[in-house]
């Protein structure tokens, strides 16, 4: 049986902005970020450089949460900062739905570590 992840982070997504992004969040959500499975069943597209394909993780987030993406919007995709107040940005790459229809659906985003992070990393 599938369940819905817990979601268990404080997250900040500004839209258009890269960090540091200025004035409130346009969305306060929770979410669960995890790193990059160590095992793909797909390659990188011609787009991706393997320093940026390495360095990206996964948001998921409870099902219809407004967050954009690069690839779907010509404006930009959102900065993210997760947990939020932490300084940690990220810019996210591609949002989709999984279990889109049944009770367990929830949202993922494709995000980008953008450098500048605080150090130590909190």
């Amino acid at each position: 049986m599938f369940t819905t992840p817990t979601f268990n982070l404080p997250v900040n997504i500004w839209r258009y902005q890269f960090p540091p992004p200025a004035g409130l969040p346009d969305v306060v959500t929770v979410a669960n970020l995890q790193s990059f499975k160590r095992t793909q069943n797909w390659l990188p597209d011609s787009t991706f450089l393997p320093s940026v394909y390495c360095s990206m993780a996964y948001l998921l987030l409870p099902a219809g949460t407004d967050v954009q993406s690069t690839a779907e919007n010509p404006l930009g995709g959102d900065t993210v900062e997760c947990p939020a107040g932490s300084g940690r940005f990220y810019g996210v790459w591609h949002v989709d739905d999984v279990a889109k229809g049944f009770a367990n659906e929830y949202r993922v985003a494709v995000l980008q570590k953008y450098p500048g992070w605080p150090v130590p990393i909190p």
